[in-house]
């Protein structure tokens, strides 16, 4: 119900119908407040007073009436509505905020909860109709300009939204969320120099005894991160320490604050800067546990991130050995059916490049060890078991390559090792194969015997590639 208490009738409290005209409302409240005196009867002076303030205005009568007759029925539509836009379902809710206004069309709330849907549904034109409706009926409400404004900007009309969430700041200068929202909108379009002096320009409406201005600091200090902006960075901090030594029965909030922006920037992977942040919330509050905690999980990860960005720009190191990390360090950013295609993809050319490009590893993890050994460390086992495979083709390829000159093996036998490290389809390993088993069957059984002979001896790896079937063989060459 709109005004009043649960259940007041205020046309039984005016004793009035409910098609009374605006001056036998006037007549009945005169009427009533000389029968019902505020010394005497405070509490019917006070009902008879609100039922006249709801009925002589045409506005907030029609909406009694349609709580009145329809309140529950209201009720239900727009919990309904908040409930879908909650699960992210706007087009739903918008069709329930949208009955309501066909019952009651002057309901503000729900009209400004449709427009709200209709925005984040991305109908853009039907969204502003609904908010220029609003404040045309409601110039004075800051959260109308607000959403406005933030529509606006979220459809790309940037300087014209901006202008909007300033005229809710002019009216209700108290919400600064309504001012972090025009500081996100500068940044969003990388206007730094506009945020920076819109931040400033509070600053110095400020004085130093308020205690809103150090949020006002770190809002600044937010502005030269994302900037990148060092020099900037140096100075937000250094005033950030001087208003804790002016204030320090607020270093709480000071820590709170700097600890809350080494988390999202430890959660954005800026662990350098993350680190920075934490480690002076650390100072401040050396014996705060949450901090203490916070600022190991960040320098224990600083360095692995450190390190990696100079990896990236490395050319000693194998892209397949850098894939592996990237996904180890960024996995979480994409779904589980993603990460599982990425894992399965970047393991299988790891492998290939073991096998076939198997010095390209060896270095690759050797400079690892040396040059990154953090990043070595979150995937040792992964490296060592590359580096060992690696090692194992990289002797198999020397083998191979002497072998190709031996004159003690016959060109069958060396076809047949060959085969066993091309990388073709089986089905022409399968051809090549049966092509190169009739080119030793008419070669001597002897000379193939002696052939086995030296691989085995002169060659163990390349005979370990196919063990079993070299002993066959050389049963075969014996009968």
């Amino acid at each position: 119900m709109v005004g009043g208490m649960m259940g007041t009738d205020f046309y039984q409290v005016l004793e009035i119908n409910r098609d009374a005209e605006q001056i036998q409302i006037k007549q009945a409240y005169f009427k009533k407040v000389r029968q019902h005196s505020p010394e005497r009867e405070p509490e019917m002076f006070r009902l008879v007073r609100e039922a006249y303030e709801t009925l002589s205005n045409e506005k907030m009568k029609a909406e009694y009436d349609a709580f009145s007759t329809y309140g529950e029925e209201i009720q239900f539509l727009i919990e309904s509505g908040q409930a879908l836009m909650e699960k992210g379902e706007f087009r739903k809710a918008g069709k329930a905020f949208k009955k309501v206004l066909m019952i009651e069309p002057t309901l503000e709330r729900p009209r400004n909860y449709y427009a709200l849907s209709l925005a984040y549904d991305q109908e853009y034109d039907k969204a502003y109709k609904q908010f220029e409706h609003l404040m045309k009926e409601s110039p004075e409400n800051a959260t109308y300009q607000y959403n406005y404004g933030s529509t606006l900007i979220s459809a790309g009309r940037l300087e014209e939204g901006i202008k909007y969430l300033y005229r809710a700041r002019q009216l209700d200068s108290s919400d600064i969320n309504i001012f972090q929202s025009i500081i996100d909108a500068y940044v969003k379009n990388k206007q730094y120099a506009e945020a920076q002096q819109a931040i400033e320009k509070e600053l110095k409406h400020l004085n130093e005894e308020d205690h809103s201005t150090v949020v006002y600091i770190f809002m600044l200090l937010e502005v030269h991160i994302v900037s990148n902006n060092q020099q900037a960075i140096d100075r937000s901090l250094a005033k950030i320490d001087e208003w804790t030594l002016q204030h320090s029965d607020r270093k709480d909030t000071v820590t709170r604050e700097l600890t809350s922006l080494a988390i999202r920037l430890s959660n954005a992977k800026r662990y350098e800067m993350a680190e920075r942040l934490i480690n002076k919330a650390a100072q401040i509050s050396p014996t705060h546990e949450f901090v203490l905690e916070i600022q190991q999980e960040i320098s224990n990860k600083a360095p692995i991130f450190k390190e990696m960005a100079e990896l990236e720009e490395d050319r000693q190191i194998a892209d397949a050995i850098k894939n592996i990390l990237i996904l180890y360090l960024h996995g979480n950013e994409v779904d589980e059916d993603e990460f599982d295609q990425y894992s399965k993809k970047f393991f299988q050319e790891l492998e290939f490049m073991c096998m076939y490009k198997p010095h390209a590893i060896i270095q690759s993890i050797k400079t690892m060890v040396i040059h990154y050994p953090h990043l070595y460390k979150v995937r040792k086992e992964v490296f060592q078991h590359s580096l060992k495979l690696a090692k194992k083709y990289n002797q198999i390829n020397q083998q191979y390559d002497r072998m190709k000159e031996d004159s003690q093996i016959t060109n069958g036998i060396k076809r047949l090792v060959a085969l066993y490290l091309a990388e073709i389809s089986q089905e022409e390993r399968d051809t090549y194969f049966d092509d190169i088993m009739d080119e030793i069957g008419y070669t001597n059984r002897h000379e193939v015997y002696q052939s086995i002979r030296q691989i085995e001896t002169s060659y163990p790896a390349l005979y370990d590639l196919n063990a079993d079937f070299f002993e066959k063989l050389k049963g075969m060459s014996l009968t």
